[in-house]
């Protein structure tokens, strides 16, 4: 019934003088590629093309792979976190213009978490226990990301948190802001680590599906990482301090 509802729509906007499209334009916000999968494969690319389709996911989401079947069917687009002047747009929207920048050094740059504060300073919470709350998030996440491990053939276990993060500072080290597929460990794949992070709620990495590499999600994560690895490994502490402030 909806395909040809699509269709209809889609005959409609043929008639139109100029239209800005002349397919119907769906778009899907889910938390589970899997559960659609097969449903947006038909009706963007099966059956004469009943409509064009945008799906909004995390990058968690992203990592664990919708594939519409290659290249030539989907386009993949990374949305990154807001800029300055774009975060500072946000916050004047919400009436924080004169403290735009202090909001944004307690809270990054992501627009979820920008509006969420805006949302508690209305309720009464300072700047202070903002940062104080998103610090300790990222460091909830960090621990989980840190303990993820799989067991493979053999009864092998593969420390994939720990392989990552490490990778991560070595990065910032050389000045880059990434590590490869392979860091993850052999045979470890974006899909299976993004599977991990998202039953483990262990979001202080992600997988960035245009550049193929893991990245901090922000650059709180990256501090509390650095500092974890710090205390557990006291004498490569000089070097990854040396990374952090880099970086």
């Amino acid at each position: 019934m909806f395909e040809t509802v699509l269709v209809r729509v889609k005959a409609e906007l043929a008639q139109l003088a100029d239209p800005i499209t002349k397919t119907p334009i769906i778009l899907f916000e889910v938390p589970r590629m899997d559960t659609i999968s097969s449903t947006t494969k038909d009706l963007s690319t099966e059956g004469g093309k009943a409509a064009h389709v945008i799906i909004s996911a995390s990058s968690a989401a992203a990592a664990l792979a919708f594939d519409a079947g290659g290249a030539n069917r989907q386009k993949d687009i990374w949305i990154d976190d807001l800029t300055a002047e774009e975060a500072k747009k946000v916050l004047t929207l919400h009436g924080h213009e004169e403290n735009a920048q202090d909001i944004i050094d307690a809270c990054g740059s992501r627009v979820g978490d920008l509006t969420a504060s805006c949302k508690e300073m209305v309720a009464g919470k300072t700047l202070q226990e903002l940062k104080q709350e998103t610090e300790a998030a990222a460091e909830r996440e960090v621990k989980r990301f840190l303990d993820l491990e799989v067991e493979v053939a053999g009864g092998r276990v593969i420390s994939i948190g720990r392989n990552v993060l490490t990778k991560l500072a070595n990065s910032k080290q050389r000045g880059g802001d990434g590590a490869a597929e392979r860091s993850a460990g052999q045979g470890i794949v974006p899909k299976m680590v993004a599977g991990l992070i998202r039953e483990r709620g262990a979001h202080a990495v992600v997988w960035h599906p245009i550049q193929k590499r893991y990245q901090f999600a922000s650059d709180f994560h990256a501090s509390a990482a650095i500092e974890l690895l710090r205390s557990q490994s006291p004498n490569i502490w000089a070097w990854l301090r040396r990374v952090f402030r880099r970086g």
